[in-house]
């Protein structure tokens, strides 16, 4: 059994090509949405219902905790805010596991696995319960974006080599 909290989600700071991955380690119960669109089919040369099948829909929600009063800056807040207000495109990526991996458990060769694209946050709730620290109900949904180039991204499978810590 792989324990969630083992897993982890970055977001890219750098550009699709030559990503810098800022990992988004204040996050907690991450669950990731897979559906696929669906119509009934009836006529009359079958006597069962058929289904067509869509297109797909991919999204992540996510607990956010915030930094505590005593940090001033909180980058990755920062940048899912940003993405709400303003629908300002953020390339994501989630995975089984840290791509920089502790002193000790670094495998060489190893690959971080997951999915990669681009996402928008489309839900910002805030909950400041009174004995609870303050958090936010997150959810990205994938978005349709063109790199420079005029490539269209996608949310497809993703690997990163897994390193030691610097």
């Amino acid at each position: 059994m792989s324990a969630g909290r083992r897993r982890a989600a970055y977001v890219n700071t750098g550009t699709y090509s030559t990503p810098v991955w800022a990992e988004m380690s204040r996050i907690s119960g991450v669950q990731r949405g897979r559906s696929r669109g669906t119509s009934d089919r009836k006529y009359r040369g079958s006597p069962n219902v058929k289904t067509v099948t869509g297109y797909k829909t991919n999204t992540f929600t996510f607990k956010y905790h915030i930094k505590g009063p005593k940090f001033t800056t909180d980058a990755v807040l920062a940048l899912l805010e940003a993405s709400y207000e303003d629908e300002t495109p953020m390339d994501v990526c989630f995975l089984n596991q840290k791509i920089v991996q502790p002193t000790g458990t670094f495998t060489p060769g190893a690959n971080a696995v997951g999915v990669r694209g681009f996402v928008v946050a489309v839900k910002m709730d805030i909950s400041e319960e009174d004995e609870e620290g303050v958090t936010y109900d997150v959810e990205l949904r994938e978005i349709e974006h063109e790199e420079p180039s005029g490539t269209a991204r996608d949310i497809a499978a993703y690997s990163v080599a897994v390193t030691a810590p610097a």
